[in-house]
């Protein structure tokens, strides 16, 4: 009986099908360390945690230059991982993060209009997560910023804050 199409029957690793589900963070890759197969080790990698080792690379930043109002204030996307404060209205800015488990990397956020004291900057978490015991964090130095790193889900939830 001749097995379907879809199933691999051993073979090259460029004879694998491409995969057709749908992704959960569980799938498993193969890394060949030190990148060549007859001298490295073959280790698995999950795409969740493939997603967060290169979102540490990731680093285009997106311009905020409207809007993030205390009425409607800025979702913190996942990607990228660096926020620019530069409205080109001056008006004071509301950031909101989303729970700390969904972010992969660290996320900076920052004013580049050079007018936070003015114009602040507040940033607020999920629930009742914080960042360092602050349950928000203001931004009112010019050029001002802060570095929210997740923390690890053994430390509980919320950020750890590094300078910009």
């Amino acid at each position: 009986m001749a097995l379907p199409d879809t199933i691999w029957q051993g073979g090259q690793m460029t004879d694998l099908p491409g995969f057709t589900g749908t992704f959960d963070g569980t799938e498993l890759f193969e890394i060949v360390a030190p990148g060549n197969a007859s001298d490295g080790l073959n280790y698995s990698i999950t795409s969740a945690e493939l997603v967060a080792l290169i979102a540490q690379y990731q680093s285009a930043a997106l311009v905020i230059t409207s809007g993030a109002t205390l009425v409607s204030p800025y979702s913190v996307p996942l990607l990228p991982s660096r926020f620019l404060i530069k409205k080109t209205i001056p008006s004071a800015s509301y950031i909101n993060f989303l729970s700390s488990v969904n972010y992969p990397a660290p996320v900076m956020i920052r004013d580049i209009a050079g007018n936070a004291d003015a114009n602040p900057i507040t940033v607020s978490f999920a629930g009742a997560e914080t960042a360092d015991g602050l349950s928000t964090v203001t931004i009112n130095t010019p050029y001002g910023g802060y570095i929210f790193n997740p923390l690890p889900a053994a430390a509980g939830l919320g950020f750890y804050i590094g300078t910009a």
